[in-house]
């Protein structure tokens, strides 16, 4: 979803879960159970670099250059960081704790598709 929230990027939010500090106190109830949902709150955003894909990412690879790759369409710098041994579902936590909101299981299954109809 996309539903709006009036002014939701300038208060400071006590229902909703999150990996930063950011506005939210979700670390003051670490127990809480909270409702979550997949609406974005809003519009499309930028692709905000936070540096926090690498600590939840799985395995040991650059999840953000591998992302930005994918959205180049470079296939040689895809090739280079490892995507044959990707999987979309890899990058699902990375999606969940991404600021931006970006579709990233989307991103990698368009590059995994091209790289296999390019190179095969």
């Amino acid at each position: 979803g996309d539903d709006y929230e009036f002014f939701g990027w300038n208060k400071p939010v006590f229902d909703k879960v999150s990996t930063t500090r950011a506005l939210t106190f979700s670390w003051l109830q670490p127990k809480k159970k909270f409702a979550l949902t997949t609406n974005t709150n809003g519009e499309h955003r930028a692709f905000v670099v936070t540096g926090n894909y690498e600590e939840v990412f799985p395995m040991d690879i650059y999840p953000l250059q591998t992302l930005k790759a994918c959205m180049v369409k470079d296939l040689d710098q895809m090739e280079v960081l490892g995507m044959y041994e990707l999987a979309p579902e890899d990058f699902a936590l990375t999606e969940f704790v991404c600021v931006s909101k970006q579709p990233h299981q989307r991103i990698i299954r368009e590059g995994l598709d091209l790289m296999f109809n390019e190179i095969g």
